[in-house]
C-alpha cells in the first residue's frame, strides 16, 4: 500500500487518510492535524488552516516542533489536558471530546481555540493516531469575558444602588429560603451585620420563625411586578409596607424584597399615595389630562378611565395614538369651544359630551374640566383637566320617563 512520509520519518497509511480526504481536510476552514497516540503526540500531519493559525509556515513549524509537547513547552498543563483529555477515547466509534485551550502563536500572542478529536487506528501500522480540530474562539472568548466583566460592573452598581435605597433590603433563595444579600438599612434594622445573616433562613432571621412565612411563599410572586403587602412583625414590634419580586441573583432564583418600617417617612408617604389610589379608584368615572397645547393629546389618564372608553393601555397608544378621538365628532367643537372658555376664564366648568368607545358603543359623560398654565404645572405644560362620569343608563331612564309621559299626556288629550 502506498504511503505518505511525514515528518519525523513518520508514515501516514492512505487506510485512513486517502488522498481524496486529505485534500477534503487540507480545504478546511479549521486548523486539522494528526499525531501519534504517544506521550509526546508527535506530529504527523497539518492542514493550511493550522499552519495559519498558528502563524507558522509548514516547514517552519515541522522544523521547530515534531511534536505537539514541545510546541505547548510553555503551556504543560495544556499540554496534558489535551494527552489525557482524549486518552479515555480509544473506541474509533465513540463521540470526540472537547476543550479549550490558549494556543500559542509564531509573533508571541496567544489565541484560544476550542479542539475537538478522537483517536482512530492506522490501518496499514496499527498504530493509535489522535486526529485534532482547532476551532479559533478567540473572539467569542472575549466578547464572553466582556460580557463577564459587565456583568460583574452591573452587580457593583445594583449593591451601591440596593445600599443606597432609603429602606430595608434584602435577598434571599427562593427554593432553600437562604439569606443572599441584606442592605445596611436592613442589618441596621435588625441590629446585626451582614457576615452574621448570610446563608440563615430568611424567615429565621426576619421573623424569628422555624418554617417559611406564607406571603413570601404564594402564587402573587412573579419577575414581571412588585407584590405589595403590609405586615407587621412580632418579633420587631412595628408595621411594615412590603414590597416583593422574584430576580435572578447570580444564578438562582431569588426573592428580593424592598420594605420601610412605621417608623419612617417614606411609610407615611406610602400610606398617603395608597389613600389617594384608594379614592381615586372608588370614583365611578375616569381621569384625563389633556394637553392645551393642541387640545388632543391625553397627557395623562386614571383611575376607570380606559374601562370608560373600552381600550386597553396598548389600544389606546396604538390605535388612538393617546389622541381624544374617542369624542364624538358631533361634540368635538362643542367641547373645544368649552375648554377655550375654560382657559379664558380660569373658571372650572361642568358639561356633557358623547363618546365612542372600541366597540361602537356611544356614552353620555358629564364632564367636570379645569385648567393649569405652562406656569401652574409642573412639567411646564398648559393643561386640562377632566373628570367623566358615565350618565348613559342615566339619561336613558329620563328619555324613557319622558316618553312614558308624553304618551300618558297624548292619552289623556284624547281621552278629553
Amino acid at each position: 500500500m502506498e504511503s505518505r512520509r511525514c515528518h519525523q520519518g513518520e508514515e501516514l497509511s492512505e487506510g485512513n487518510l486517502s488522498i481524496g480526504r486529505m485534500e477534503m481536510l487540507q480545504a478546511l476552514p479549521v486548523g486539522m492535524v494528526c499525531c501519534l497516540f504517544d506521550d509526546a503526540l508527535t506530529f504527523l500531519w497539518g492542514n493550511s488552516s493550522f499552519f495559519q493559525l498558528v502563524g507558522y509556515s509548514k516547514d517552519d513549524y515541522l522544523n521547530r516542533f515534531p511534536s505537539l509537547k514541545l510546541y505547548l513547552d510553555q503551556q504543560p498543563e495544556d499540554f496534558q489536558a489535551v494527552r489525557t483529555g482524549f486518552s479515555h477515547d480509544m473506541n474509533p466509534d465513540a463521540p470526540s471530546s472537547d476543550l479549550t485551550i490558549s494556543l500559542p502563536r509564531r509573533d508571541g500572542t496567544c489565541r484560544w481555540t476550542c479542539l475537538s478529536g478522537n483517536i482512530m487506528s492506522d490501518a496499514g501500522s496499527g498504530r493509535q493516531m489522535l486526529c485534532l480540530a482547532f476551532t479559533d474562539v478567540d473572539a467569542l472568548v472575549a466578547e464572553k469575558e466582556k460580557e463577564s466583566l459587565l456583568a460583574v460592573q452591573r452587580m457593583q452598581y445594583f449593591h451601591w444602588m440596593m445600599d443606597a435605597f432609603v429602606g430595608n433590603v434584602y435577598i434571599c433563595d427562593m427554593e432553600t429560603h437562604e439569606m443572599l444579600y441584606m442592605n445596611k438599612q436592613a442589618c441596621d434594622t435588625l441590629g446585626t451585620s451582614l457576615s452574621n445573616i448570610i446563608g440563615k433562613k430568611c424567615y429565621d432571621v426576619i421573623q424569628g420563625r422555624n418554617s417559611p412565612c406564607p406571603f413570601c411563599t404564594n402564587d402573587k410572586l412573579s419577575e414581571d411586578d412588585f407584590y405589595e403587602w403590609e405586615f407587621f412583625n412580632p418579633t420587631l414590634d412595628r408595621t411594615f409596607l412590603i414590597k416583593d419580586r422574584i430576580v435572578n441573583w447570580n444564578g438562582r432564583r431569588a426573592r428580593i424584597e424592598l420594605s420601610h418600617d412605621m417608623f419612617s417617612k417614606e411609610y407615611g408617604l406610602e400610606k398617603k399615595d395608597r389613600e389617594r389610589e384608594a379614592v381615586i379608584k372608588s370614583i365611578p368615572g375616569g381621569f384625563a389630562r389633556l394637553d392645551a397645547r393642541d387640545y388632543s393629546t391625553i397627557l395623562w389618564y386614571g383611575a376607570g378611565f380606559l374601562d370608560l372608553i373600552g381600550y386597553t393601555a396598548e389600544q389606546f397608544e396604538e390605535e388612538l395614538h393617546s389622541q381624544c378621538a374617542y369624542v364624538h365628532p358631533d361634540d368635538f367643537e362643542r367641547i373645544v369651544s368649552t375648554l377655550g372658555k375654560v382657559a379664558d376664564t380660569r373658571e372650572n366648568m361642568v358639561t356633557e359630551a358623547r363618546i365612542l368607545t372600541r366597540s361602537g358603543e356611544t356614552k353620555i359623560l358629564i364632564m367636570t374640566v379645569s385648567y393649569a398654565s405652562a406656569e401652574e404645572s409642573w412639567d411646564g405644560i398648559p393643561s386640562f383637566y377632566s373628570v367623566g362620569v358615565d350618565i348613559t343608563k342615566e339619561r336613558a331612564e329620563q328619555t324613557r320617563q319622558r316618553q312614558a309621559l308624553e304618551v300618558a299626556y297624548e292619552a289623556a288629550h284624547v281621552a278629553n
